[in-house]
């Protein structure tokens, strides 16, 4: 058996592993072959201490602020209500605009509180409108640093297939 041999027998292997009934064969292919990063929205608000010290070229994030909207996203969650609170509060331009921030944000959140962001964020009924916003901010963010200084940062940035990634295959 040679590699292309061995490649395709791991791409049917995936594809059985991870077949869905209710898609067509095509979907699925393209699903077990769809390619991603290590740095994901997902790892910012859930690990943001796995990318300590690990993002090369991120400058250290302007730290004003970040205790106050760390607490009013906190509260937001805590408190009874909508979701708006915590909407407005994610939604802030100060807040989450930048990578760096995003992080901090994030690992101060994990140090004060116990429990990651994200975590936090899907724990909460009426939150998906500020999941998402903010998992569409941060993917903004993620992109525009592996497009930029994090280049160089393979670990984190190149795209490889999800399997690979899930799977360590």
């Amino acid at each position: 058996m040679n590699i292309k041999e061995g490649q395709e027998s791991l791409k049917r292997a995936l594809l059985m592993m991870n077949y869905k009934l209710d898609k067509t064969l095509n979907e699925n292919i393209n699903e077990a072959t769809k390619m991603i990063r290590f740095l994901t929205p997902d790892v910012v608000l859930k690990m943001p201490e796995k990318l300590t010290n690990q993002l090369v070229g991120l400058p250290k994030a302007n730290q004003k602020n970040i205790e106050d909207i760390v607490k009013a996203i906190h509260e937001a969650i805590s408190g009874a209500g909508t979701g708006e609170g915590l909407y407005y509060s994610v939604s802030n331009t100060d807040a989450f605009n930048s990578l760096q921030r995003s992080l901090a944000i994030s690992s101060t959140y994990k140090k004060n509180y116990g429990e990651s962001l994200g975590e936090s964020i899907e724990g909460e009924w009426f939150a998906s409108k500020s999941k998402n916003h903010l998992t569409k901010l941060i993917q903004t963010q993620i992109d525009q640093y592996c497009a930029g200084v994090g280049q160089k940062n393979k670990k984190w940035c190149e795209m490889k297939p999800e399997g690979q990634i899930k799977y360590g295959f």
